[in-house]
């Protein structure tokens, strides 16, 4: 089933042109990541993605239909959203916190609380145990398992049958190495739901090594939207990143390896 389709988008910001004629679909189940040099118009196509940003051109298709016409509550029940940063000014426990996003979807947040669903996400997401915490008092890694898991909770189909998109902006930021790792997995297990990502974020190693198909954007276009061993290339990482890259043979398997992973030449 195609769960958003684009057709030939122009995003803008402050009326400049960012992207021109970017197509692309996805399916349920998909996982796409998204890559792009800061400032090439990530996060605005996914605010568009996410119907809060409108295209200058060109038309989103979500679930079959014009993605302008979903009623807002519903629309934030099938596709859900990661902002790149939060900011709540006022104090909260996390447990409180949770709650809004699921009662602003028409969700009874506090029976949330107590489904074994729920319980198990933030298992897997290691913040069962900072639910009576003050979300100012966490650190920033803290903080944004916090975050996921008020956006991964309102995925799970057995909550919420409703769920077909993750729109996920940088979620990688902050995070530990164990923790991306449970965060991966996590995306998987909804993937295999049949939930589609698309998952914005820096990391090229991390996108040829889990991603389903890879979308690239540089020099204001897609140059690229294929699965990770066609869209890394070294000849399209330099042109929309700007760095060197090879891929390498380890224990049996392809890694992407950038100039940032490289032992540093002697000066």
């Amino acid at each position: 089933m195609s769960v958003l389709r684009c057709d030939q988008l122009t995003i803008d910001r402050d009326g400049c042109p960012l992207l021109q004629g970017l197509s692309l679909s996805l399916g349920s189940g998909e996982i796409l990541h998204l890559l792009g040099a800061n400032g090439c118009g990530k996060s605005t196509l996914l605010q568009a993605l996410a119907g809060l940003h409108s295209p200058a051109a060109g038309q989103i298709l979500f679930a079959g239909a014009p993605l302008a016409r979903r009623e807002p509550q519903l629309l934030a029940r099938q596709r859900l959203l990661l902002p790149q940063r939060q900011q709540i000014p006022f104090e909260l426990e996390v447990a409180d916190y949770l709650t809004i996003g699921w009662q602003a979807c028409g969700f009874d947040g506090e029976r949330w609380l107590d489904a074994p669903q729920f319980a198990a996400c933030c298992r897997a997401l290691d913040i069962d145990w900072l639910l009576g915490r003050e979300i100012h008092h966490l650190s920033g890694g803290e903080w944004q398992r916090v975050r996921l898991a008020a956006t991964l909770t309102l995925a799970e189909r057995s909550l919420n049958p409703e769920s077909l998109l993750l729109l996920l902006d940088e979620p990688f930021t902050a995070l530990d190495l164990r923790h991306k790792s449970d965060l991966l997995a996590a995306i998987c297990r909804l993937a295999a739901q049949g939930l589609a990502f698309v998952i914005v974020h820096h990391e090229p190693a991390l996108a040829f090594a889990h991603a389903g198909r890879v979308a690239l954007l540089g020099e204001g276009q897609l140059l690229a939207c294929a699965p990770p061993a066609d869209a890394l290339t070294p000849p399209l990482l330099a042109r929309a990143l700007g760095v060197a890259a090879q891929v390498a043979r380890v224990e049996g398997d392809d890694v992407l390896i950038t100039d940032i992973e490289r032992k540093p030449r002697r000066l």
